[in-house]
């Protein structure tokens, strides 16, 4: 490595020596300004140095200036690596993830923006002084890993593999005639069932998660249902949805605001 000013180089040597005019490459030779010396290898014994090795000094990838901008790509990639992940880990509980996310909006409106500013001021200086090198390496994962974790949670894909490696569980209970109680509270797999209801218009219903629904004292419920009915669930049948799983069983939400 070798500094000439504020410019950091890599060493890059040829043995024996080309002929001046072509020894360096021509993507090399722009980089450096008029006067500037090529540095070589010469006997020490002679104050007139003799060249026996000539060494083009070629910029890393990423010098010196360029490491502020570098830093951030890393940092926001682990950073959305680490989120994504941990989405992808709640989302297997139904509900869960739509709580988090109606917080996580709330505080969006006072976070997102003072973020962005300090992104931007950030970025701006880096340009001022000359760190032109936008990060687009970490900017192509960055996207890439949203990408894939939108589409595993739009079609809830890790929501889909917890269920199916309990689902013989969920089975034998419908099968042995569970008992319509209120008051389960029992684990299957990840799960804690706390309610359990058989909805005389067809459908067995296990609660696993419960939150508000909005703002107003409605409770919304989350949890997977055996053949289910079209208008509604013993938990309500405000904001009913059911939503396949496969061999009979989907999750399903719904909210006692009416029945």
């Amino acid at each position: 490595m070798l500094t000439l000013g504020r410019r950091s180089f890599a060493v890059e040597s040829f043995s024996p020596p080309p002929p001046f005019p072509t020894m360096i490459p021509a993507n090399v030779a722009w980089r450096f300004a008029p006067g500037n010396q090529i540095a070589y290898q010469s006997d020490p014994r002679e104050r007139v140095a003799t060249c026996t090795k000539w060494t083009v000094f070629r910029p890393p990838r990423y010098p010196k200036r360029y490491l502020p901008m570098k830093r951030l790509g890393e940092i926001t990639t682990v950073a959305t690596a680490v989120v994504c992940l941990a989405a992808l880990a709640i989302s297997i509980y139904p509900g869960w993830l739509n709580d988090l996310l109606f917080l996580a909006v709330l505080l969006g409106v006072f976070v997102v923006p003072v973020v962005l500013v300090a992104l931007a001021v950030f970025v701006f200086i880096q340009y001022r002084r000359g760190n032109d090198q936008f990060p687009w390496k970490y900017v192509t994962i960055t996207l890439l890993i949203l990408f894939t974790t939108y589409a595993a949670l739009r079609f809830y894909i890790p929501r889909r593999i917890a269920f199916a490696a309990c689902r013989t569980s969920f089975q034998k209970l419908v099968d042995g005639g569970v008992v319509d109680d209120r008051e389960l509270n029992r684990r299957i797999g990840p799960y804690i069932v706390d309610e359990c209801l058989i909805d005389d218009r067809g459908g067995t219903y296990f609660r696993v998660y419960s939150g508000a629904d909005g703002i107003g004292p409605d409770v919304m419920s989350y949890g997977f249902c055996y053949t289910p009915n079209r208008d509604g669930s013993p938990f309500g049948a405000a904001h009913y949805r059911t939503f396949r799983l496969g061999n009979g069983w989907h999750w399903f939400r719904a909210s006692d605001d009416w029945f």
